[in-house]
């Protein structure tokens, strides 16, 4: 993401074999490694 220059991330999952369980799993590290990470949850919106 440095490379990027991005000032956010946002965690999401399409594989239909994942659901927001399967994301709270590491979602923890996420936010250690990169504080300010959003996670997507079913049915929430963002603007951009």
């Amino acid at each position: 993401m440095e490379k990027l220059d991005a000032t956010r991330l946002t965690i999401l999952h399409h594989d239909p074999d994942h659901n927001d369980t399967f994301i709270d799993a590491f979602v923890p590290d996420a936010k250690r490694t990169r504080p300010g990470t959003l996670v997507a949850k079913d049915g929430m919106a963002h603007a951009l």
